[in-house]
């Protein structure tokens, strides 16, 4: 009983946890859908959410959304500009996350 007991309380605080992440991404949405119209910049958010391994990088961008990386970084930094993501480092090691 002590292991089901156990099994049940582990399975319910993940389930908070993915739960808190949903809840969290759908309020995103909510308040700033209008504000990020494009494909590409939805799916740079939507990668920010759903845990991406790793630092998120103007070049990886470049590479998932098969776009150049002029338009991975003027998107990163539109994006940076409305609030959504915040800058890490600096040259050859700057990063973004969720603000």
């Amino acid at each position: 009983m002590a292991w089901f007991f156990a099994c049940l309380s582990r399975s319910t605080e993940n389930t908070d946890a993915v739960l808190g992440k949903i809840l969290r991404k759908a309020e995103f949405w909510r308040k700033n859908s209008e504000h990020i119209p494009g494909p590409a910049q939805r799916q740079i958010i939507n990668l920010s959410f759903d845990g991406f391994a790793g630092h998120l990088t103007s070049g990886k961008v470049e590479k998932i959304c098969k776009i150049s990386q002029d338009t991975a970084t003027r998107l990163l930094k539109d994006l940076v500009g409305k609030g959504c993501l915040q800058v890490h480092g600096g040259g050859r090691s700057t990063h973004y996350v969720l603000k």
